[in-house]
């Protein structure tokens, strides 16, 4: 069996690198699976966290260093999902205005050719 604290510590360099690409500039397209594999991650992290403790909880210095590091990314994730938030409410504003633009040009076209 691998040793809980690595596997926290691989885990933990998952979830920085996925968390990395989910705070690149807004003109990355971000899936369904960008956020479903941060969950696979951090459910994983948690797992290997039930380990530990079962084990004798955090005795071990490399296993006190990997979970203060994922409590660490744990809280960075936490303000990323705010921040994507906020970007996917802009976002949807924009399309909601885009589409109102499109339906008022489309009728007012129509109107244009009944007219004619």
């Amino acid at each position: 069996m691998a040793d809980p604290s690595s596997s926290l510590g691989e885990s933990n360099a998952r979830l920085r690198s996925l968390s990395d690409l989910l705070a690149a500039p807004s003109q990355l397209s971000l899936t369904l699976q960008h956020f479903s594999a941060v969950r696979e991650e951090l459910r994983h992290a948690q797992r290997v966290r039930r380990e530990i403790a079962a084990a004798g909880g955090t005795a071990t210095p490399s296993a006190r260093k990997e979970q203060a590091e994922y409590r660490a990314t744990l809280e960075k994730l936490q303000g990323l999902l705010s921040s994507l938030h906020t970007r996917m409410l802009v976002e949807r504003a924009r399309l909601d205005r885009d589409r109102s633009h499109l339906e008022a040009a489309s009728s007012w076209r129509r109107r244009h050719l009944e007219t004619l």
